[in-house]
This record gives C-alpha cells, sequence and structure tokens, in this order.
C-alpha cells in the first residue's frame, strides 16, 4: 500500500523524458527566435515571451520530479503543454505559407527542430500521464 502510493507520486521516466524534450524545445525556441536588431525594450519582451514556457516547465518540473509533486504541477505541465500545441497550430500555417525567411514562423532546419520537440515532448507527456491513469 505505501509503494503504492510513493509510486503515484513519483514522476516516471516517460514523463521526465516528455519534460526534458519540451524545456530543451522551449529553450532552444528561446535562442531561435531572439531578434537583435530590435530595440532593448522590445527584444525583452520577445526574449521573455519565448522563453516564458520554459521557466514555466522549469518551475513545475521541479515539483514533479520532487518526491512529494502536488497534482497540480502536472495540470500546469499540460497546460503549458496544451498552448504550446494550440500556438503552434496558429504559426506553422503562417510560416509554411510566407516564403520570405524573415517572416513570422518557421522557414528553415533550425525552426522547425525546436517544433518537433515540443511536439514530440508534448506526446511523450501525454503518453506517460495516459500510461499513469491506466496503471
Amino acid at each position: 500500500m505505501a509503494t503504492e502510493i510513493v509510486r503515484r507520486f513519483q514522476a516516471g521516466r516517460l514523463e521526465v523524458l516528455g519534460l526534458l524534450m519540451m524545456v530543451a524545445a522551449w529553450g532552444w525556441n528561446g535562442g531561435t527566435f531572439s531578434q537583435p536588431d530590435l530595440p532593448l525594450s522590445t527584444q525583452v519582451w520577445v526574449t521573455a515571451l519565448h522563453y516564458l514556457p520554459c521557466a514555466l516547465l522549469i518551475a513545475l518540473g521541479a515539483l514533479v520530479l520532487s518526491a512529494q509533486s502536488p497534482r497540480w504541477a502536472r495540470i500546469g505541465i499540460s497546460v503549458v503543454a496544451s498552448l504550446g500545441v494550440a500556438a503552434l497550430a496558429i504559426i506553422l500555417p503562417i510560416g509554411i505559407s510566407n516564403p520570405d525567411p524573415n517572416s513570422f514562423g518557421p522557414h528553415n532546419f533550425a525552426d522547425y527542430v525546436p517544433v518537433v520537440l515540443i511536439l514530440t515532448g508534448v506526446a511523450t507527456w501525454f503518453a506517460a500521464l495516459l500510461r499513469r491513469a491506466v496503471d
């Protein structure tokens, strides 16, 4: 009984893998889409907006990785993951439809790596939660 309770709170390998992929992807995203040619005040806001999901995932992930992680931390990560997919559903078509490499959205290999990592991380995260629910 006690072992089952401890296991329920511990993060599984798939959860950790999904979390790490999402954190790496959002970090890559923040670095790839920084705008050094904009005024400093604009740069700060653009960079902060791109790194916000990464910071939230790190903070919530630290709670999930602790042995006594609250349920709301997993919910928080799921919300960030879902918002990421929703954002990509808007950003990807814009990037694909506009051939200008300086326009909004992904256009080259370096732009698509974080997109693939985000989607892979999200899929892994939700697969882990589904597995947790089934067990």
